[in-house]
């Protein structure tokens, strides 16, 4: 009698196989077809990927704005505890910060220096966070 082999159902590491009986049932959870054994693990990967939008380009849009956000709340910081600006480090993250919020800056004076500074900086900051998140997210619906 010609001996069986089963075929997975699908190439790659968590495809959506059959049980490995072989009795051709697949109860809706992924199957290792290297071992055979049955995992979500790669399912609840990709499901969570999709849920928060860190997929593809949407991911690195994100990033991008928040990163930006971090060197204004980082310069924020920086000049609100009074640090050296003759240090490298703290000139850097001032050049940055007054070439980012160029547009916003003087938007509103007020006579607190604490307060115009979270004015200046803050806004671009919020702005830049908020616009990523909607471009990040956008882009993910498209490519979907």
């Amino acid at each position: 009698m010609a001996e069986e082999t089963q075929e997975p159902a699908e190439v790659g590491r968590f495809g959506w196989g059959t049980d490995p009986e072989g009795n051709g049932s697949s109860c809706g959870r992924p199957t290792d077809v290297r071992s055979g054994v049955r995992s979500s693990a790669g399912l609840r990967w990709r499901m969570r990927a999709k849920r928060t939008g860190m997929t593809g380009i949407g991911s690195v849009i994100r990033a991008l704005a928040h990163v930006v956000a971090g060197i204004l709340v980082v310069w924020i910081l920086l000049d609100l505890f009074g640090a050296n600006t003759g240090n490298n480090v703290v000139s850097w993250f001032h050049t940055a910060a007054d070439w980012l919020a160029a547009w916003s800056r003087g938007l509103f004076e007020v006579s607190n220096h604490t307060v115009q500074v979270l004015l200046d900086y803050g806004i671009p900051a919020v702005v830049y966070a908020i616009i990523g998140n909607v471009l990040g997210r956008r882009s993910r619906i498209t490519a979907s």
